[in-house]
């Protein structure tokens, strides 16, 4: 048993994934794409933020840090102009 001062010796290596939270994620997935017909996974999230915005927009709120996040790196790598 791993406690303090004692080795692990037993269970999966740290960093590798838990096989059923990596086989329900990939379900999950499917099944979006499969709920949006043609238009895939973009349709379902269409459909949600149209007609479920309170399931949308905690999905929303995790993925608007990364983009700002990325447009300010970008803004960020531009030259200054340092000139008076």
């Amino acid at each position: 048993m791993a406690g303090p001062g004692r080795p692990k010796t037993g269970g999966r290596k740290r960093g590798v994934p838990n096989k059923t939270t990596t086989r329900l994620k990939e379900a999950i997935l499917l099944a979006a794409e499969k709920a949006g017909g043609d238009d895939g996974l973009v349709g379902f999230l269409t459909d949600l933020a149209v007609n479920h915005p309170t399931a949308f927009i905690p999905l929303l709120t995790k993925v608007l840090p990364l983009q700002v996040k990325d447009e300010e790196i970008e803004r960020l790598s531009q030259p200054i102009d340092l000139t008076l």
